[in-house]
C-alpha cells in the first residue's frame, strides 16, 4: 500500500470502535505488503508517529535495523500459521522496537490474524504495550538486591566476629574487650546508616519521601553543615553570598551539602572551596577540591546507586550517597551534577530554585 492511497476503512475488518476506546497501542497491518493500515492513539504515544504519518508506512520502520531480517521471516511464517497467533499459546512476547526519534524501547506484543468477508488479503492486529520502564525497574531491583546483599555482608560479618570475641570476654584483657566493643559499635552504626540510605532510595523512587518546599537560606545551611562536618586538615575557602534564599527542605539540603563535604574530606586534595552563584532563577552551590577527581570511566554512573567515584572499599563509602543527593535535588525541583576541574580537581554542584 502506498502512502498516497486513502486511509483504510477499518470498519470493514470489524474493529473500528475497538480502535477508538482501547488505551493500549493497536497496529493493524496488511501482511502481503507488510504495511501499516491502522495506528491508534496508543500507538502514536508509544512510537511517536502521528496516525496519518504511519498510514501506509512499512512495518519494518518500527523494528531495529539489526532485527529486520528476522522480522520479515517472522511475518512470512505468521502468514502461514493457521492458528492466527504469532505463537501457539497466544501469549504476549517482549521485543525491541524502534521509535520515530530512533530510540529503542521494549514492547509487549500480542499479535493475531484478522479475517473478513468484505475485503481480500491477509491482515493482522497487534496489541502493543511499552514495558521499557517496567524492565528498567526490574533490572534496577535485581541489581539493587544483589548490591545490597554485598554491602550488608561486610558489616554483618564484622558484627559476628566481634560478637564471638565478646563471647570469650572473660579470657581476654580488659583493654581488648573495650576495643572490640568500640569496633562493634562502629559496624552497627555503619549498618544502621546503610539501611537508612537504602530506605531513603526506596522511598524517593516510589515518591513517598516527604520533602518540604519552603524558603530557606542556603548560605546558613552551608555554615551549619561545616560546623557539623568540619573538613579536618583542609584549607577551606568560602565564596558565598551573604544570603542565598532557595525553595527546599532545610534538613534535606543539609544532607546534600554534608555528602559533598564528606566526599571532599575522603577523596579531595588539600584545598576545598565552597562557591555560591545565582543562575537563571536559581542558586547553585558548588563544592570544589584539588584532588584527583573522578576517573572518566566512572563518571557516567556516578550518581547511580552502589556506584562511587573511587574505590569505596578503601574509603568506606557505600556508593549510595550521591544517588540520594541527585534524588533529593530532583524532589526539590533542582538538580545535582559533577564536572572535572582542569588540570586537576572535582566540582560537585547542586542547583535549587530561588525563593522569590
Amino acid at each position: 500500500m502506498k502512502e498516497t492511497e486513502p486511509p483504510f476503512d477499518l470498519t470493514s475488518l470489524g474493529i473500528g470502535r475497538l480502535f477508538e476506546f482501547v488505551p493500549d497501542g493497536i497496529i493493524v497491518a496488511e501482511l502481503d505488503s507488510e504495511t501499516i493500515i491502522g495506528f491508534n492513539g496508543g500507538a502514536e504515544r508509544i512510537f511517536g508517529y502521528a496516525a496519518q504519518e504511519a498510514q501506509g508506512m512499512p512495518l519494518e520502520h518500527l523494528v531495529p535495523e539489526r532485527l529486520r531480517s528476522a522480522h520479515h521471516a517472522g511475518i512470512a511464517a505468521f502468514r502461514l500459521n493457521d492458528s492466527g497467533r504469532l505463537i501457539d499459546t497466544g501469549a504476549p512476547v517482549e521485543l525491541p522496537a524502534l521509535r520515530r526519534d530512533g530510540s529503542e524501547i521494549t514492547i509487549e506484543l500480542t499479535l493475531g490474524r484478522i479475517t473478513s468477508t468484505e475485503v481480500s488479503g491477509i491482515f493482522a492486529m497487534g496489541l502493543v504495550r511499552d514495558v521499557s520502564e517496567r524492565k528498567r525497574l526490574e533490572a534496577f531491583r535485581d541489581d539493587f538486591i544483589a548490591n545490597a546483599a554485598h554491602e550488608l555482608r561486610t558489616p554483618a560479618t564484622a558484627l559476628l566476629g566481634f560478637a564471638e570475641v565478646l563471647r570469650r570476654w572473660k579470657e581476654m584483657p580488659e583493654e581488648r574487650v573495650g576495643t572490640a566493643i568500640e569496633a562493634l559499635n562502629r559496624q552497627a552504626e555503619r549498618l544502621r546508616m546503610l539501611l537508612a540510605s537504602m530506605l531513603d532510595i526506596s522511598r524517593l523512587r516510589r515518591g513517598t519521601f516527604e520533602v518540604q518546599k519552603e524558603p530557606v537560606d542556603l548560605t546558613r545551611i552551608v555554615q551549619r553543615s561545616l560546623e557539623a562536618t568540619p573538613l579536618i586538615g583542609k584549607d577551606v575557602q568560602l565564596a558565598l553570598p551573604e544570603r542565598m534564599m532557595v525553595i527546599g527542605d532545610a534538613l534535606r539540603i543539609e544532607q546534600i551539602v554534608t555528602n559533598y563535604l564528606t566526599n571532599a574530606q575522603r577523596y579531595g586534595g588539600a584545598e576545598v572551596s565552597l562557591e555560591g552563584a545565582a543562575s537563571d532563577g536559581a542558586w547553585v552551590l558548588s563544592v570544589c577540591d584539588d584532588g584527583p577527581g573522578v576517573p572518566r570511566v566512572l563518571v557516567e554512573n556516578l550518581f547511580q546507586p552502589f556506584h562511587s567515584g573511587t574505590d569505596a572499599t578503601t574509603h568506606g563509602g557505600s556508593g549510595l550517597g550521591l544517588a540520594i543527593v541527585r534524588m533529593l535535588a530532583k524532589a526539590m525541583d533542582g538538580e545535582a551534577w559533577y564536572e572535572p576541574i582542569e588540570p586537576q580537581g572535582a566540582r560537585f554542584s547542586v542547583r535549587l530554585p530561588e525563593a522569590v
